[in-house]
């Protein structure tokens, strides 16, 4: 599975779609069960954040990463290098100014904690700001003012919805 981006028209048509994945032997979104979630437009609409798996041995593998591509199509950047567990749901904040992302901490470790890290679109850092909180979390989504996320998270046998400051964690 590819993503691939097809412009609309005035009167509805589309142009040709452009495969963004097209030099990759890998998969967006991530199978068995991923979807529409792996990956993420800019608000901006010029760029896309994908969560790929780009591993010799896939099958033997948790390391998954997001790279950024531009929407006219062209080369990928990886902006979780060194992050050898599982990085996936991408998601601009609504100003631009950053990605969220779930990661786990530890290679071949499919049940480790999700932590949520922000990538600085400007300076390329990434932080976590779930520090110190003894949770997984999952399905993290901005606030419209950039200001906050949303997740839920499991909490003594129940589901629970929390949100985080992004400025002081």
């Amino acid at each position: 599975s590819h993503v691939h981006v097809a412009k609309l028209n005035a009167d509805g048509s589309v142009k040709e779609a452009i495969d963004l994945m097209r030099s990759l032997k890998a998969d967006c979104p991530l199978p068995p069960f991923g979807g529409a979630e792996q990956f993420s437009f800019s608000p901006d609409g010029k760029q896309l954040a994908l969560t790929i798996k780009l591993v010799n041995n896939p099958a033997e593998s948790t390391d998954t990463s997001v790279f950024l591509v531009s929407a006219e199509g062209g080369p990928l950047k990886n902006i979780t290098p060194g992050m050898p567990g599982y990085d996936v749901e991408p998601n601009y904040s609504p100003d631009g100014r950053y990605i969220a992302f779930h990661s786990m901490e530890r290679p071949g470790f499919e049940a480790d904690r999700n932590r949520i890290m922000l990538y600085d679109r400007s300076s390329g850092e990434i932080r976590e700001i779930t520090v110190g909180l003894d949770q997984t979390t999952h399905h993290a989504f901005w606030s419209q003012d950039s200001t906050r996320l949303t997740f839920d998270s499991e909490f003594r046998g129940t589901q629970q919805v929390f949100e985080i400051d992004v400025a002081s964690s």
